[in-house]
């Protein structure tokens, strides 16, 4: 639902494994699988998830233009982790 207007739309989303590469963020680096993400609501989302930690550890969201929710841009990236098992 898109909560400003109180409209519903049909959401589809479509995710797809792009590689398992090495990842380097402020945190480290490590071995992440690099996920893209697409949606009927033009946005692409990219993921790099890190099994050993069990995290996404970089984010990249986009929206175009003409998506509903307005065009941006945010970018997330792990900065320390101490996670233990």
């Amino acid at each position: 639902m898109l909560y400003a207007t109180r409209q519903t739309f049909k959401f589809e989303s479509t995710w797809k494994v792009d590689a398992y590469e090495d990842l380097t963020v402020p945190a480290g680096t490590f071995k992440a699988f690099k996920i893209s993400m697409s949606t009927n609501s033009e946005q692409e989302n990219t993921y790099w998830f890190v099994p050993q930690l069990g995290i996404n550890a970089k984010q990249i969201w986009r929206r175009e233009a003409k998506s509903r929710f307005g065009p941006g841009t945010r970018e997330l990236e792990l900065v320390s982790q101490n996670i233990t098992k």
